[in-house]
């Protein structure tokens, strides 16, 4: 048997959004890349797959972690990914006690086994938000920086819970660490509740085969956000692991650019071919998705063109509520930031060295190219051929 590589990761949480994310940057640069999850990440390219070693693990087993995490024990880097949010109304997970608990649970279970067994490990990263600046339940000073005063704890926030415990287990050790803030991750994983690079595109879809404009959901309302793209956020952690400019840090991640969302609709509708609505008109995103014959009408798109076989509700999952309240589309007790804008700052992070920055509006249309090619969604040809 040859020697391992240099470097190992185990990605925890190896089926979302940065999870499959992380396992295919990690792949390609040459990293021996282990993954974590209750189900194998869907729609991994070939090339990955090949490479790719999966464990089936369920981090609320904490006999099951503590019999089978010991196995890991060789692994140099680790990536702690892994995120449960609530069913129903997201803004009530993230301000839930008991998802924060559940949260803590799934780290506490995992990594207490794993920093006790892995002898050779370097470093582990593991990730925040802007939750961390009390983004869900009121308004922040614009730009988000590193820097601030903690949020007080007037609402549960397992971000902070995490990190005292990760410092505490951490002490006395030579195993260096990062901690990253991303903001909204864009990404190909399905079903995933902070990521709307689904909706958006089946909104556009849907609205074309129907033969109807592109209506923009909300009357008289800005919403200005930065984003991050998920292969990006992969690179990132891969010089987070390497880079002594990273160790013993926090980081905000986004791509670089402040975005409004009307300003997607301009470009949704030059993507597909189709008008944008004279008027808006005052709907939410979720409420749309959940109506029967929009239901109806996307399982004949997926018939009609020989598409992978998902529902509505499989290839979204919350992830409609979460553009919703991105877009200030919903009550004003929902609004991220009291309905004020939520800008971080990637400052800090492009001084330490790592300076990619990605255009969101051509990181939006990777992704759609990429899930037209993997037959989640159809081309706007097909679109027009069929019409």
């Amino acid at each position: 048997m040859g020697s391992r590589p240099r470097h190992s990761v185990l990605v925890i949480g190896a089926s979302g959004i940065v999870g499959k994310s992380a396992i295919q940057e990690f792949i390609d640069a040459g990293w021996e890349t282990h993954g974590i999850s209750r189900r194998y990440p869907e729609v991994l390219a070939a090339r990955h797959e090949a490479k790719f070693q999966h464990h089936k693990l369920d981090l609320f087993d904490v006999e099951a972690c503590k019999r089978e995490l010991p196995k890991f024990s060789f692994v140099t880097h680790i990536l702690y990914s892994a995120l449960i949010e609530q069913d129903g109304d997201l803004m009530d997970s993230w301000q839930s006690a008991q998802n924060c608990e559940n949260n803590q649970t799934m780290m506490e279970n995992c990594m207490s086994v794993l920093l006790k067994e892995c002898k050779n490990l370097e470093h582990v990263q593991w990730l925040q938000g802007t939750k961390a600046y009390g983004v869900h339940y009121r308004g922040i000073l614009v730009p988000a920086r590193e820097r601030d005063p903690r949020d007080p704890l007037n609402t549960p926030n397992w971000y902070w819970t995490q990190e005292d415990w990760m410092m505490e287990q951490l002490k006395g050790t030579n195993i260096r660490w990062t901690i990253h803030r991303p903001c909204c991750i864009w990404g190909d994983a399905l079903g995933k509740p902070m990521c709307p690079t689904k909706c958006l595109p089946l909104y556009a879809i849907i609205r074309k085969y129907r033969g109807e404009p592109l209506e923009y959901p909300i009357v008289d309302s800005t919403a200005y956000c930065c984003h991050v793209d998920g292969d990006m956020l992969g690179r990132l952690f891969i010089w987070a692991a390497t880079s002594p400019n990273a160790h013993g840090e926090s980081f905000n991640s986004d791509n670089g650019d402040v975005w409004e969302f009307r300003a997607l609709w301009r470009s949704l509708s030059a993507y597909y071919g189709m008008p944008v609505a004279d008027k808006d008109t005052h709907f939410t995103l979720d409420g749309y998705f959940k109506q029967k014959e929009i239901e109806q009408t996307w399982e004949e798109i997926v018939n009609k063109f020989g598409l992978r076989k998902y529902t509505l509700a499989q290839m979204i999952g919350q992830s409609a509520q979460t553009t919703d309240i991105q877009m200030n589309n919903c009550p004003a007790d929902k609004r991220l930031g009291g309905g004020r804008p939520w800008i971080e700052s990637r400052v800090k992070l492009t001084q330490a060295g790592f300076t990619e920055c990605v255009d969101t509006e051509d990181m939006a249309f990777k992704f759609f190219k990429r899930m037209e090619g993997d037959k989640l969604l159809p081309s706007r040809q097909m679109l027009e051929q069929s019409a």
